[in-house]
């Protein structure tokens, strides 16, 4: 909120009635007024959330002249207990005769209430909008808007679609690049009228809805590149010679229950072979489709994929894969019952691993952390796999080659020996780490007294999380965690459940990137 001078006189001296004010829309709102007026600020300090809330601007418009300058999102809630806020902000928007620094509206909502409003013409004192969400029912409350050109994303979560007069309310936004449509109630005919009403596609998300695709008969926008199934039915095989004409690149498949049938006839159709990003977590492919997918004969395009919680074995690793850049294999303890079962595979272009809930342990850890010192890895993510000190202080060994930037270890069992040894391994200059996740582990103040001395480490860390550690009781460990947070104004230190004693807050709540919660 911007004030000058005297406004900030005026709001502080005269004695009016209060105005409530939440800061999070401070940096979306220019105030400029010539009114006296007091008032009280209420709202977290420091919390900035770039939209402006309709029942917040409700309340401040009533008392206050202003001047909307620039918000990126416009928010309206329809269900909020202040109905006669969120009146009076779609009033005072009324009187706007441009909101050009807007660029995303949200209007969400399922309760009953209606206002009397002109969304078409709110929508056209836009010109640089975006996006547009409507989240609930309040979607069939809208009058079919007329819709600016520049909208190329559109989200409608959450409602009903079925019926020609709400397929007649998508019309005119014929340049839409992005439309999303998670958990509303739509079915195959609606996915015919979308694919001929937007030829210029390119993002299709359709998770948790009706859609089948047994009735699907027309061709997919030609220009789609990512199709989102997530939560759906299993997905019917014969959609995938839709996919190859269609061009699709990035196929979400997560929780759909698919089988190696899917596969193979990705594989048939030859949309595989174009396939660069693949989500196949929590499916029932097993051993044959991760194979398939896997292969560099099969997916020669492949670059990221997700196999999370799918039971796969280390059979089902073909001898060449595909050159992966990213890969998830979370959930998927029997892969791990072979040592090594990753390594001479042709992974070694692999920037990004994820293997947590696996049960590694510091045996598993052990026997692959030669092979993990070798690749590019900029992101390794090992999460609650029972790892102790012993299992710390071998990825520290090992990992010191590699261009490490985000190393997860949340929920194992690391303690303040392992985590000093493991940090000490990113103080040389060649290391690029910059965020670190030991939360839910074992460490004491001697993990802050660490920190305090990783001097190096504050040109290029961004972010520790050491939450709900048992940490924080002893002053002089947080009297140095937090000269190392005031040398370092760029680190984020997370303690959120960490149980602080009050001196350890006094000295960690002298530095502004400590966070308690």
């Amino acid at each position: 909120l911007f004030l000058n001078c005297n406004v900030m006189a005026s709001l502080l001296s005269c004695p009016l009635e209060e105005i409530w004010v939440f800061l999070s829309f401070s940096e979306s709102l220019s105030l400029r007024t010539t009114c006296s007026v007091t008032a009280r600020w209420h709202g977290p300090q420091g919390v900035v959330i770039p939209q402006i809330d309709i029942a917040q601007l409700g309340r401040l418009c009533t008392a206050v002249q202003l001047t909307l300058e620039f918000s990126n999102t416009l928010l309206v809630d329809v269900d909020r207990v202040d109905v006669r806020a969120v009146q009076q902000g779609l009033n005072f928007l009324q009187t706007v005769p441009a909101l050009p620094g807007v660029t995303e509206v949200r209007v969400v909502g399922d309760g009953g209430t209606r206002f009397d409003f002109d969304w078409p013409s709110l929508l056209m004192k836009m010109p640089r909008i975006r996006r547009m969400v409507v989240q609930g029912k309040v979607w069939s409350s809208l009058p079919r808007p007329i819709w600016p050109q520049s909208i190329i994303d559109l989200s409608i979560n959450s409602c009903s679609l079925r019926g020609a007069a709400e397929i007649d309310k998508l019309r005119g936004v014929r340049g839409l690049a992005r439309l999303d449509l998670t958990g509303t109630d739509c079915d195959d005919g609606m996915l015919q009228a979308i694919c001929d009403q937007f030829p210029l596609l390119r993002v299709l998300v359709l998770d948790r809805t009706a859609v089948t695709f047994r009735r699907f008969c027309a061709q997919l926008p030609p220009d789609l590149r990512v199709l989102s199934l997530r939560c759906l039915d299993p997905v019917d095989p014969a959609l995938c010679a839709s996919l190859k004409v269609g061009g699709v690149r990035k196929l979400l498949l997560r929780g759909t229950g698919s089988t190696s049938a899917v596969v193979d006839a990705l594989n048939t159709s030859g949309a595989l072979r174009s396939l660069c990003f693949l989500d196949l977590s929590q499916t029932m492919i097993g051993d044959v489709g991760v194979a398939t997918t896997m292969a560099a004969e099969t997916a020669p395009a492949m670059r990221t994929l997700y196999l999370g919680g799918i039971g796969v074995s280390a059979k089902a690793l073909p001898q060449v894969c595909a050159p992966l850049e990213t890969l998830f294999l979370d959930k998927n303890p029997r892969i791990f019952l072979q040592p090594n079962p990753l390594s001479d595979r042709g992974l070694d272009q692999l920037r990004v691993l994820s293997l947590s809930s696996c049960k590694l342990r510091d045996p598993g850890v052990e026997r692959m952390a030669r092979w993990l010192g070798v690749l590019p890895l900029e992101k390794l993510l090992l999460h609650n796999n029972r790892l102790t000190d012993h299992g710390a202080m071998t990825l520290g060994w090992h990992l010191g080659s590699c261009p490490l930037r985000v190393l997860g270890l949340s929920n194992n069992r690391v303690g303040d020996e392992g985590f000093a040894r493991l940090m000490e391994t990113f103080v040389c200059p060649a290391q690029a780490l910059s965020a670190v996740d030991i939360s839910s582990n074992v460490l004491t103040d001697g993990a802050l007294q660490c920190l305090g001395s990783m001097v190096a480490l504050g040109d290029r860390l961004r972010l520790v999380k050491l939450d709900a550690n048992d940490l924080g009781s002893d002053a002089a460990a947080a009297s140095s965690a937090a000269e190392f947070l005031a040398r370092s104004p760029n680190v984020k230190l997370q303690l959120a459940g960490c149980p602080l004693g009050e001196k350890a807050v006094q000295s960690l709540a002298s530095v502004p990137n400590a966070i308690f919660s």
